[in-house]
This record gives C-alpha cells, structure tokens and sequence, in this order.
C-alpha cells in the first residue's frame, strides 16, 4: 500500500440549521430531566445519581408520587426549587443541558408542551456532535446521485421500475419494493471492486457484498468541536403547501428535538483512497464535495418550486449549504426519485405514492397532486427561522499527516 493513493484532508462543518441525529438513549420525558423556566435551560440527569439524591434527602417517595400525574414540563424543577434546592447541588447528577428556543408564549399557551424531548448524540465527554457515519451516508446519497445523472440508460430502466411498482395494484409492500429497487441501483453504481474470496482461491465475493462497495475507500472520522457547544430545544415547524389556496402555511407540532444549534462548527477528517474511487472518475475530495454541492442545490431548487415564495429568508440562510444532516432534513434529501424522475409531474405523483405508503392517514394520494412532498421542516431559534439539516463543509489547512490515513479512526 502507498501513502500517495490516500488524500487526507481536514474539514469543518458550519450548522446552516439545527442539525439533529437521534441519540439511541431516544425520547426522554418529563420526570427524566428538570426545565427551568428563569434561565430557559434544560438539565438532563443521571437516573442513578439523581435517585442516589433523592434518597439522601428523603424525597424519593414523594417523588414517586409526583411522577404518578403527568407532569407538565416545569412541574419537577419547580417541586425540586420549592423544597430549597439549587441545580447547582446535583453536581454530577446532571449529565448536561440545552438551552431552549421554544418561544415562551408557546410554552404558556399549553403547559403540557415540551413533555417529551428526542435527544441527538452526545460523545463520551457529554458534547454534541456528528457521527462519521453520518456524513459518510450523505456524502455516498450525493455520490449515487450524481452517478445516476451520468447512466442514462440505467436510470431510465430505473424510472420504468419506479412506474410499475407505482401502477402494479396488486403490490401491497411497495416500500419493500421501493427498497429493493434502491438496492440493486447502490450496487451497479457502487460495488464495482473485484474483491477475492480469500487469499488461496481465485473466486471473488458476489457483487452484493458491502466488501466491494467503492465506499470502502473512504473513511470519515467523528466530528469535534475545539470548543463547548450548547445544544438547542427546537420545536418541529412545518411549511405545508395547502391545496385548496395554494398558500404556504406554517404549522407548530408538539415534537421537540435537542440539536446542534445554527452557527455550530465541527471539525472532522476524511481520508479517500484514489485508486479505489479513481474508476467512478473521482481523484480527490474536493471533487467529492463538489458533487455533493451539485445535489443540495438541486434539492434546494426543487423545493424552491413549491416553498421558495413563502420561505424566501429560510431558503437565503441555506445559499451556502452543500449537505443535509438528520432528521428534519428532509425527503427529498434522501430520495434517488430526484435522478430518476424525467420531468416534475412525473416525481410528484412518484413522491405522492411513497409518502402515502410511509404515511397513509395523511391523505397523500389526493391532496399531493400538485405539490410533493407538501410539507418542509423549519425550526425557529434566536437566530431567526431555518430549515434542518443544511450545513456547509469546508477545507481546513492540513499540516501534514502525522500517521497512515488508514489508521485514523472512522467509518
């Protein structure tokens, strides 16, 4: 192996959005976690230590009482304020905290709101960040992409598939089938290495096997921040087009998701094996970014189609976004129909289709005749209203790589 055929580079991402990957700890609920009105703060807590306190102070029976009702959101810190306690005399029974960006007249008008908060993923040392994998997924979204635009045969092939599964009635599990078109399009495109069976037979590996996807080439390390980051309480917003008017409207849902705030840096590394991605016509990172770059924009065009008019600042605070990020960020980010789909009635009624499979009480098949998807994430912070899930990567100065890029820890 020769360090030539590696391109290490240092990157930063720039959080255009809230950015949110959902933690495996999940959905945490009123009685796990203490909101404190004054300062606007979330503090989440250790389950043991926290009942390690209560016990001391003889209030674990009154607590299990407490819990019994359903707790509104301030209800625990404000018990907790009455019996003469400070946040400050848990000491390592809060793990961290969030500041929240939920306006306060929205809090006021229904005190069971913010009940249930979905955490994003946190490191060992208690801070915010984005997986390798993470990035890894969207950078290989907008590689298949940008590779399909150049088969022309194949995605039409594709797109005669995407019609039959869509026509055939007799096809009740057409996201299964959905899937396995996905599938199959991954492999053409992506596992193109010829790998052997092992080192005595000349027998190579099926084509299926994830050990000849060109995606063993690159390795994305964790994010970092040189700095504390201070995540964000956000509230789902949605921009739904509205059929009858064909107007934009924003709806408020009781979901609120803990995320990376806008503005946030992370700093991360890739590391791109140019013999391996050298026969899909890549030779360095940059060119990778680049196609990364060409598949936001066409996403953000298409959106613009339906949401542009009515979302003009959401949409102006994206204009340097070259990757989405998590949830919220989107179905379009995430849907090869986009290469597929010949014109735009075309990926409408296609995009109409998957979404009544994925959401069938939200009457897709008649309301998204027009318009597909009709409904765009936002999120409203003290910065101003944004889309999810946008970021902007960059190049940082490398420095010189100080071991094998092989060994760098990634995915």
């Amino acid at each position: 192996m020769s360090i030539s055929n590696f391109e290490y580079k240092k990157m930063s991402v720039t959080c255009l959005g809230p950015v949110h990957i959902t933690d495996e700890v999940g959905t945490v609920y009123s009685y796990q976690y203490l909101y404190d009105a004054g300062s606007r703060r979330v503090y989440f807590l250790n389950e043991r230590l926290w009942v390690k306190f209560l016990y001391k102070h003889n209030l674990l029976a009154e607590f299990e009482e407490l819990i019994k009702t359903r707790l509104r959101a301030g209800t625990l810190c404000e018990w907790f304020q009455e019996k003469g306690f400070k946040i400050e005399d848990l000491g390592d029974a809060v793990t961290d905290y969030a500041n929240v960006e939920v306006a306060p007249e929205i809090l006021a008008a229904n005190k069971m709101r913010l009940t249930e908060i979905v955490r994003t993923v946190h490191n060992v040392e208690g801070q915010p960040y984005i997986p390798g994998s993470s990035i890894k997924g969207a950078l290989r979204t907008g590689l298949l992409f940008s590779l399909l635009l150049q088969e022309d045969k194949l995605r039409n092939a594709a797109w005669a598939e995407v019609s039959r599964i869509i026509n055939d009635n007799r096809l009740r599990d057409k996201n299964s089938a959905f899937a396995r078109l996905a599938q199959k399009l991954e492999i053409v495109l992506l596992h193109r290495l010829k790998i052997p069976k092992n080192e005595y037979s000349a027998e190579l590996m099926p084509q299926a096997s994830m050990n000849c996807s060109i995606m063993k080439g690159l390795s994305v390390s964790d994010s970092y921040s040189s700095g504390k980051t201070i995540p964000v309480i956000v509230q789902k917003r949605e921009a739904v087009y509205i059929v009858k008017t064909g107007q934009v409207k924003t709806k408020n849902l009781t979901l609120f998701r803990e995320c990376l705030p806008p503005g946030a840096h992370q700093h991360f590394s890739i590391t791109l094996d140019k013999a391996v991605f050298g026969g899909i016509g890549i030779t360095s990172a940059a060119e990778l970014v680049k196609r990364q770059r060409d598949f936001t924009d066409f996403v953000l065009q298409r959106e613009k189609i339906i949401f542009g008019q009515a979302l003009k600042q959401e949409f102006a605070r994206a204009e340097n976004a070259n990757l989405f990020l998590g949830s919220g960020s989107g179905f379009l980010s995430k849907s090869l129909l986009l290469a597929l789909a010949p014109d735009q009635k075309s990926f409408t009624d296609a995009a109409a289709v998957i979404l009544h499979n994925n959401f069938y009480k939200h009457a897709h098949l008649r309301l998204d005749k027009f318009a597909a998807p009709r409904g765009l994430q936002t999120a409203k912070t003290h910065k101003g209203i944004t889309l999810m899930g946008v970021c902007a990567v960059i190049f940082r100065p490398t420095a010189g790589i100080h071991r094998l890029p092989c060994g760098l820890p990634g995915y």
